[in-house]
């Protein structure tokens, strides 16, 4: 028997309370590593918005999607600031937040960004192509999947003062 297998073994002999402090223990024991915090970060605090916004996307639902969203990029972004993955929410953050340009782009968009997100985040290793990529992919689409007739608080102001 190894050492793994005789600690779940008697890992199961505790109670199941001193079972969840053993685990929280042994998980404090290993190294942090970033890259898989921000990935879980992702998983859990910017899919589920982009996904919502798909399925409320021309309602008032999507508007409190798309503030988790943005708050959530902003926060992870920030945090997460010299990572592979952080560079690719700074972007997505960019291309979202001024103007409530959220609202401007279709479905399509955030289909893709959720794609593109999920692809990278279910990757071993995140490599500095991967990121390029991934930010060339936000920028392209954030210039081409836009909503016809929808104009942005900026384009009004230009507009107003011309």
């Amino acid at each position: 028997m190894n050492i793994e297998q005789a600690v779940i073994e008697n890992l199961r002999l505790l109670p199941t309370e001193r079972q969840q402090d053993v685990l929280v223990f042994i998980h404090s024991l290993l190294p942090f590593d970033p890259e898989a915090e921000i990935k879980a970060a992702i998983l859990k605090q910017v899919i589920p918005p982009l996904q919502q916004i798909q399925n409320f996307h021309d309602g008032l639902p999507s508007a409190i999607y798309a503030s988790q969203l943005l708050r959530s990029l902003q926060v992870l972004s920030h945090q997460f600031s010299d990572s592979a993955c952080g560079q690719v929410l700074q972007t997505l953050d960019q291309s979202l937040s001024p103007d409530q340009k959220w609202g401007c782009y279709t479905v399509k968009y955030y289909q893709t960004v959720t794609h593109l997100l999920s692809e990278l985040i279910d990757r071993p290793r995140i490599t500095a192509n991967d990121v390029q990529s991934a930010i060339q992919t936000i920028e392209r689409i954030s210039e081409t999947m836009t909503q016809p007739g929808i104009v942005t608080d900026q384009e009004l102001e230009d507009y107003v003062e011309a």
